[in-house]
């Protein structure tokens, strides 16, 4: 699968874009603020899901402009399609989406048909952030491989959302204990097919993974996911027995739950447990450890999708990579000692505000008591590179190119037309 046109106008601050990228590899460059992560952004917005920067809806259209439109088209392997997308500011409900011309109600029609993994500095989340991060991730991978289970997963957003308005009814004695007893069996159903379908994923991501993240390490790291659920404990069992202890979990907290208010166990407070050498790394590992485990994570999540429906997915990667790399840069840097804090700070802000974090990020775990120091060096270094780099090119590196030009030119181009004569000759 591979996009083969993507055109882009109003969403943010793109106008009247229009790309026909390469069948393979594409590498998007531009200064700060121009809108790279934004293309990637509406890219991802195809596949159904929402932003994974967390936009609002009415924050996809740009501030000065009344509609959005983005028109992606690609091949699936099988055959091009297209997706075309509008949204206006007066009615930003009313949507209007397609599929290959065949107007479409909402975005979950739009997951079984484009498949992308996006890989962005943000999804370190997965590991550092809370276990809701996590289970979204999960849900994410099981319904891209599964498109029928995105129903189970909102059923089971809606049961929740109704169980816990009774809940508050109950606590203030305008609902009975028997109308809350109805939606348990309805959570304990579908519930229990959510943590099944989570927990057989993870199975397959943690075995992936764990080669993956070996290759990585050299051999001297171990790494292990596994699934953690909130009502069965590591192991989900099958079948009737299932639903019927799931039920029995619910029907045993109903009072503590009117008590405070919410649903205390389900599904919905499952997790992954994701460890390096037997420790959980979200609280022992290192910056560069958690990067890697979130990065080798998505590329299990892209690898099982390639095995499981023999069609490879459309790759972004948002500074990814780059983040790696800077954060284990600064690292090494420290480590010398031959640097002051201050210094590493400065040289931090040196290049694009995710490269910064990344390695304001390592240097301050490295030392934690100038973290501060440290991090307002680098916000200072950024802003004058800035301001400083434009006037740098423009009085200074495009003049130097054309004198470059003039003098190396005439002896380059000898030499290749040279070679292309030789060439010709032989």
């Amino acid at each position: 699968m591979f996009v083969t046109e993507l055109k882009a106008d109003g969403y943010k601050n793109l106008n009247g874009v229009l790309i026909k990228p390469h069948p393979e590899y594409n590498l998007i460059t531009g200064m700060n603020a121009q809108g790279k992560t934004n293309l990637i952004e509406a890219i991802w917005l195809m596949t159904g899901c929402r932003s994974f920067r967390g936009s609002r809806e009415r924050d996809y259209i740009g501030l000065d402009r009344k509609l959005m439109e983005i028109s992606l088209n690609f091949d699936d392997g099988r055959r091009n399609q297209n997706i075309d997308y509008r949204m206006s500011r007066e009615s930003l409900k009313d949507r209007k989406i397609s599929v290959n011309g065949v107007p479409v109600k909402g975005t979950g029609s739009l997951f079984d048909s484009f498949k992308c993994v996006v890989f962005t500095p943000d999804d370190t989340e997965i590991i550092k952030g809370s276990p809701e991060k996590r289970r979204t991730f999960t849900d994410l991978c099981v319904c891209q491989l599964h498109p029928g289970c995105l129903d189970p997963v909102r059923r089971y957003e809606l049961i929740l959302e109704h169980r816990n308005a009774l809940l508050k009814s109950a606590a203030a004695g305008k609902a009975s204990k028997d109308m809350i007893y109805v939606w348990d069996r309805q959570s304990a159903a579908i519930g229990t097919i959510v943590s099944q379908k989570r927990s057989a994923y993870v199975k397959m991501l943690g075995e992936v993974c764990a080669r993956l993240y070996e290759k990585i390490s050299g051999g001297s790291e171990k790494l292990e996911i596994t699934y953690n659920s909130n009502i069965f404990g590591n192991e989900i069992p099958e079948g009737n027995d299932a639903v019927a202890a799931y039920y029995s979990k619910l029907s045993s907290s109903i009072d503590d739950d009117i008590r405070l208010g919410y649903t205390t166990c389900g599904a919905h407070r499952d997790d992954l447990s994701v460890r390096i050498n037997g420790l959980n790394i979200r609280d022992f590992g290192s910056q560069g450890q958690k990067k890697t485990a979130a990065l080798v994570m998505k590329l299990g999540q892209a690898e099982i999708y390639y095995r499981n429906r023999d069609s490879l997915s459309v790759y972004i990667v948002g500074g990814m990579v780059g983040t790696i790399y800077f954060g284990f840069m600064a690292s090494m840097a420290a480590a010398t000692g031959l640097f002051h804090p201050y210094a590493l700070g400065m040289a931090s802000g040196v290049g694009a505000g995710i490269l910064m974090s990344s390695a304001v990020a390592a240097l301050s775990e490295v030392m934690p008591a100038y973290a501060d120091q440290i991090a307002a060096m680098a916000s200072a270094s950024e802003t004058i590179s800035g301001i400083d780099g434009i006037y740098m090119a423009i009085f200074i590196g495009v003049p130097l190119c054309n004198v470059l030009y003039r003098k190396l030119e005439p002896t380059l181009g000898r030499l290749t037309k040279t070679g292309r004569e030789l060439a010709g000759k032989n």
